[in-house]
């Protein structure tokens, strides 16, 4: 008799009415039984030839039928013996022990017969007699349907039991050290089930089954994953606003050690005059398309009187249509006629709108974004302020920065504004920066071979000043008197401005830009698009950059090293010496990168900082790993 644990086991394992499948179990007259199954089938059976499989079967049933627990029962017609194909179901009546003799004995005679690789697995519960297509006697139930489950999450050798099968054992003496607690598993249908492994020292597989091996693998790569993710997302930005000892653990710490800067000479050369909404006038914001382009036109004017050796004007100006602003005055043509009088004594750059895969339906509402590489643009509809200026006194640039602004952008492949990038041919046009560069030099691009670089869309790193690097100085404060938000400066004079301001403009490269809605987070902190713009120019004219490895160099690398970094921490039996083992290897290879390569090739790898990441999130992952793998099954903490 079953005790009252047994019981209960026995009745959860099965809904009243349900089969493991969940259907309707079909009415009877006959009444519901316990039964104990003992489920086995042949392993790799359908693989053999068709003779062998009909030789090995019967072999297998030879076995059954010469076990004492199958004869004293088929005797006493307390068994229902059930073909399945590549084994068979025994469906046993009364003693809840004889299924598993007789699986030991099975085992037992199976040594004989390595050939023979047979997987078994047991139950008791609740079933009914049936009668099947050929009204021979056959059973159905939770009670079979489980011990199919059970079996199916078994290897050759392995005898497996349910929770309902094991409690019986376990109030036996004899029985408990051969029995091994696998734990809670999935089966069909998502139905869980708890696992037990009978085995000894002579019977049964003691090794844990496949399956629940693929599931503790994949256990362990979500903690893995999972912390890795949290490292690297979190992690990283607090250890940028942690203690200064901790800066090594940030993504930009090598680069910013090790990376060359442009010369202060450098910088001194470059100023930003700057439209700062709050500190210039509302009409003179690009947002008042249809006064800012006069106030530009006024502001360029007293910039060409300081002979800047240039000016690059890092805002794009599209066509604004008829009737949009009051008279048709939108002062294009003031603008326009300011830039072919200045060109002649200073060369200008000016920005121009293009349109990436991210944003291009603004645009063009037609294309799909997946017709765009990633590399590619198509070209915004722009106003055409050079009409009548020779092409070496006014450039455009393409204004379009990289996602990763610690990058320069050399140049990009452009499509034509007509949105038609599936007949035409991408040109590559340069970005402001580099139109910048080469006005002023015009051998730049052949240096360290930037033209190579640009066509193969390669753009090299640089080390990016902090904010206010560059000097900066108010464009309302060149054009008036009393500059301020409030003052009309259409009423200020041609003698009007700030000197002295001006005067520190003299033989600069002069940047013009709006800082609203142009800004970027970069490693340094928030930055305006155009002092980005002066850090990419003057990069390029000091040679103070950084061609980047191969992004498969970089990737190969950091896979090697994430594959020896699980070497490392799966090695070692503790997780604290693998910890200062990886550490160590990882900041010397840190150096090596970053200072050795760099300094003999002007190369730079970024391999060493999410290496760091790895190392805590892997040394996280193993902590909690090993603890989980304690509490649910009691084994020791060392790997």
């Amino acid at each position: 008799m079953l005790g009252p644990l047994d019981s209960d086991a026995i009745r959860s394992s099965v809904t009243p009415g349900q089969n493991i499948s969940g259907s309707s179990e079909p009415e009877t007259s006959e009444p519901l039984e316990l039964a104990h199954v003992l489920f086995m089938d042949l392993v790799a059976f359908s693989t053999w030839p068709m003779e062998e499989q009909r030789e090995q079967l019967n072999k297998l049933q030879q076995i059954v039928r010469s076990t004492s627990q199958y004869q004293a029962f088929e005797r006493d017609k307390q068994l229902i013996s059930l073909p399945t194909g590549d084994g068979m179901a025994l469906v046993f009546f009364g003693d809840p022990v004889a299924p598993v003799k007789c699986a030991l004995e099975i085992a037992s005679m199976l040594k004989l017969h390595p050939k023979l690789k047979l997987r078994m697995g047991l139950n008791t519960g609740p079933v009914y007699r049936v009668a099947d297509i050929n009204a021979n006697l056959n059973v159905n139930g939770g009670g079979i349907n489980v011990a199919q489950r059970i079996m199916d999450a078994g290897n050759a050798g392995h005898i497996l039991l349910s929770q309902t099968t094991a409690e019986v054992l376990l109030q036996l003496r004899g029985w408990v050290p051969q029995l091994h607690d696998l734990g809670e598993h999935s089966v069909k249908h998502g139905v869980k089930l708890r696992f037990y492994n009978l085995c000894n020292a002579e019977l049964g597989n003691p090794a844990l089954p496949t399956k629940f091996q693929e599931k503790t693998r994949s256990s362990r790569w979500t903690w893995v994953a999972a912390v890795l993710i949290a490292i690297i997302v979190i992690g990283d930005k607090a250890v940028q606003r942690a203690d200064v000892y901790l800066g090594f653990l940030s993504r930009d710490f090598w680069y910013r050690k090790f990376a060359p800067g442009p010369r202060q000479t450098r910088i001194d050369e470059i100023k930003i005059v700057s439209i700062v909404r709050s500190v210039e006038p509302e009409s003179a914001l690009g947002l008042n398309r249809c006064t800012h382009r006069a106030f530009m036109a006024k502001l360029l004017t007293k910039l060409a009187e300081a002979y800047p050796r240039l000016i690059v004007i890092d805002k794009f100006y599209g066509r604004i249509p008829r009737g949009v602003c009051a008279s048709n005055n939108d002062g294009t043509t003031a603008l326009k006629h300011t830039i072919r009088t200045i060109s002649a004594r200073v060369p200008l750059v000016i920005a121009v709108e293009s349109y990436s895969r991210d944003n291009v339906q603004q645009f063009c509402p037609q294309l799909q974004p997946e017709n765009l590489q990633p590399q590619e643009m198509v070209l915004g509809d722009a106003e055409l302020l050079n009409e009548g200026v020779p092409a070496d006194r006014v450039s455009f640039g393409l204004a379009m920065i990289n996602v990763d602004v610690g990058k320069v952008p050399l140049g990009w492949m452009t499509f034509p504004p007509d949105c038609n990038v599936k007949q035409e041919r991408p040109t590559m046009l340069p970005t402001v920066a580099t139109a910048a560069a080469e006005l002023l030099d015009s051998n730049i691009m052949k240096s360290n071979n930037l033209t190579d670089l640009k066509g193969q869309m390669t753009h090299p790193s640089i080390k990016l000043g902090r904010p206010g690097t560059f000097e900066s100085v108010s464009a309302i404060k060149i054009v008036c008197n009393n500059p301020g938000p409030d003052i009309d400066w259409t009423h200020c004079g041609p003698d009007e401005g700030d000197k002295a301001a001006l005067d520190g403009l003299r033989h600069k490269v002069v940047i013009v830009g709006e800082t609203t809605g142009d800004v970027h987070q970069t490693d340094q902190g928030v930055m305006a698009g155009p002092e980005l713009q002066a850090n990419y120019i003057a990069a390029l004219l000091d040679e103070s950059f950084l061609i980047p490895s191969p992004q498969w160099v970089n990737d190969s690398v950091i896979v090697a090293w994430l594959l020896v970094l699980l070497a490392v921490f799966y090695g070692c039996k503790l997780p604290e010496l693998a910890l200062v083992v990886s550490a160590v290897i990882t900041l010397g290879l840190g150096v090596f990168f970053s200072a050795v390569i760099r300094s003999q090739w002007g190369v730079f790898a970024a391999v060493v900082p999410p290496s760091i990441l790895e190392i805590i999130g892997l040394y996280l992952a193993r902590r909690i790993e090993l603890a989980i793998r304690e509490s649910a099954h009691g084994e020791p903490k060392s790997a």
